[in-house]
């Protein structure tokens, strides 16, 4: 959505946004990246289960944050999130 946050403002009839990116990356045995995406996924689990996606028990997200560690730690790794896109525009007054 954030890359076409241009096109949605200037369909509202607003100015052209000002924009603004940021990802979430962590890497190590202390980064707090492995619990937010067990608890991302975790809120996504009941809508998977209704679409058919996958099952409780084949996600193991009691686990995941856990396994997530301990691969990003044992193959040196740096997990990245897909960057959160803010934008807003001024009116005239």
């Amino acid at each position: 959505m954030g890359g076409r946050l241009p096109m949605v403002f200037a369909g509202a009839g607003l100015p052209a946004p000002q924009m603004n990116s940021a990802g979430l990356a962590g890497s190590g045995p202390r980064s707090p990246i492995y619990d937010y995406i067990a608890g991302t996924l975790r809120s996504l689990l009941p809508m998977a289960e209704a679409v058919g996606v996958a099952t409780a028990a084949e996600m193991k997200v009691d686990t995941l944050a856990e396994r997530l560690r301990k691969e990003a730690v044992e193959q040196r790794m740096c997990i990245m999130l897909p960057p959160f896109v803010g934008a807003w525009a001024n009116t005239p007054g």
